[in-house]
């Protein structure tokens, strides 16, 4: 399934991980990165008040909408329009959707 209306780009924030050698030093691992999760719609949101699991009350800035898995709660994500940076902050309430294999994030 192909999603019609989706000009942006999500990325998800990889982040590096020390490694350490038989000595206990630390091996220098690889740099944070951005991964591409594909494309999707991101839109303005800043009205919808969000609950987490242990009440703490927030607003979000933006609702993102793509194709694939949900990210992970918590993942610092963000979204591309060209080379821009439309929207960015942590993920959410992540569903996946029933319908179309979309899945959704609030940021």
């Amino acid at each position: 399934m192909v999603m019609y209306f989706a000009p942006h780009l999500l990325q998800v924030l990889i982040e590096a991980h020390p490694e350490y050698d038989s000595d206990g030093q630390v091996i220098v691992a690889d740099e944070e990165r951005w991964e591409t999760v594909g494309s999707c719609r991101c839109d303005d949101d800043g009205t919808k008040k969000l609950k987490s699991d242990n009440g703490e009350v927030y607003m979000s800035s933006y609702h993102i909408v793509y194709e694939g898995e949900a990210v992970k709660p918590g993942s610092h994500i963000r979204c591309m329009s060209g080379e821009q940076i439309r929207g960015e902050g942590v993920a959410r309430n992540p569903k996946k959707c029933n319908y179309f294999d979309y899945s959704e994030v609030w940021i």
